[in-house]
This record gives C-alpha cells, sequence and structure tokens, in this order.
C-alpha cells in the first residue's frame, strides 16, 4: 500500500464526535457479542480445544451478522455504521495489540 492510500485510509477512518450518536447503537452489539465470547471463551472445554475469545466473538459476529441481520433489516440499519467501525478499526487495533503482547 502506498503511502498515499494508507494516509487516505486513516483519515476517511476518523470517527468525529459528531458520528458517536449514529455509531453507539452498532458499537453496543459489538461490545455485547465481544463480551460474550469472553465469557465462552472460559469455558474449560472450549480452552483445551484451542478456542480464544477472540475467536470466538468473531464467530457470533458471523452468526448474528448472517442470520439475525437478514431477518430484522431495523437492525442492521440501525447498527451498521458502529459495526463497520467495529470491524474495521477496533477489531484491527485488539488483533495488534494481541499480536504485540505474545511476542
Amino acid at each position: 500500500m502506498t503511502t498515499t492510500a494508507l494516509r487516505r485510509t486513516t483519515e476517511s477512518s476518523a470517527v468525529t464526535p459528531r458520528a458517536w450518536p449514529r455509531l453507539l447503537p452498532g458499537l453496543a452489539l459489538s461490545g455485547a457479542l465481544a463480551a460474550a465470547g469472553v465469557a465462552l471463551g472460559r469455558i474449560g472445554w472450549l480452552q483445551d480445544h484451542g478456542f480464544s475469545a477472540l475467536t470466538l466473538a468473531i464467530v457470533l459476529g458471523m452468526l448474528v451478522g448472517n442470520t439475525v441481520y437478514p431477518l430484522v433489516p431495523r437492525l442492521a440499519a440501525a447498527s451498521g455504521a458502529g459495526v463497520n467501525v467495529s470491524k474495521q478499526s477496533l477489531l484491527r487495533a485488539m488483533s495488534r495489540s494481541l499480536l504485540n503482547r505474545d511476542r
């Protein structure tokens, strides 16, 4: 990726204070799925089989995104922007921090 493309991507993903009210429903949904992933990640059997909280949260997000979203269009409309920020910016940041922690 060129420097210009990287700069353009970073600038376009900036979240302004005016956008927060529009993002809150999706961020809350993502937070709930993350909390569920953390709770499931504490189950001994899942730990023994190599399922981390991050993996479980991603799988839960995939399940909700492919089952609930198509059935409840109002949920998708209300939370879409916040979910996009979560899966683009926050997920990347979490992945980076987990990778750096393991080093």
